[in-house]
């Protein structure tokens, strides 16, 4: 019916179960490339298998690995698993209780989609004017021509737009058409991915 690539950095997905409201959510594990350690992968999609939310959760710098997960009474996830110190360490047991939009701490939710192997830190993308009226504009700290992709969900994680623009250290993204309400802008470049939130 469908086949869809989730792009997690280098990584695989081995277990998946389907919800009553047709949502789907797999678990298994990333390989994070910038550190050179694994990390818990987990992912929830619509019926149609498109991107909700995806999460890398890591324990302590460790190689992290899910091996299994279920859903809890609270709507939320539990996942279990192991972390492994490196080739000469020690193997330990690993459980993980996710909320509802799979986080492990508060504010998780902020950053839907966000990988945090990602080499883009929060304060090198600037948002303004926040509450927006028309339009915002996001600024990089750093000079990077090439092209932009961006989504934009709600605050269910719903995607409600997405695009891609070229730019150099700037652009301006049009509000005008969007309700009142929270927002949140995914970025991603050849240098990272980062996700900015804005009120309309």
């Amino acid at each position: 019916m469908w086949s869809k690539k989730y792009d997690d950095g280098s990584g695989e997905l081995w277990w998946a179960k389907e919800r009553f409201d047709g949502t789907i959510v797999a678990a298994e594990s990333s390989d994070d490339n910038f550190v050179n350690k694994d990390d818990g992968y987990i992912v929830k999609t619509d019926s149609a298998g498109n991107l909700v939310w995806d999460r890398l959760i890591n324990y302590n710098g460790d190689h992290s690995y899910f091996r299994d997960f279920d859903f809890t009474s609270d709507g939320g996830y539990i996942c279990a698993g192991f972390v492994f110190s490196g080739a000469s360490g020690t193997q330990d047991a690993w459980l993980v209780k996710l909320d509802s939009n799979g986080c492990d701490s508060l504010g998780c939710a902020s950053y839907v989609g966000l990988f945090e192997n990602s080499n883009v830190h929060q304060e090198e993308v600037k948002l303004w004017p926040n509450p927006a009226i028309d339009a915002i504009t996001i600024s990089f700290n750093y000079t990077c021509a090439g092209y932009l992709s961006w989504n934009l969900y709600n605050t269910e994680g719903k995607i409600n737009k997405t695009g891609k623009v070229f730019f150099q250290k700037s652009f301006i993204f049009n509000t005008i058409e969007l309700q009142p309400g929270i927002y949140l802008l995914q970025l991603e470049t050849d240098g990272g991915r980062i996700t900015k939130k804005f009120i309309k």
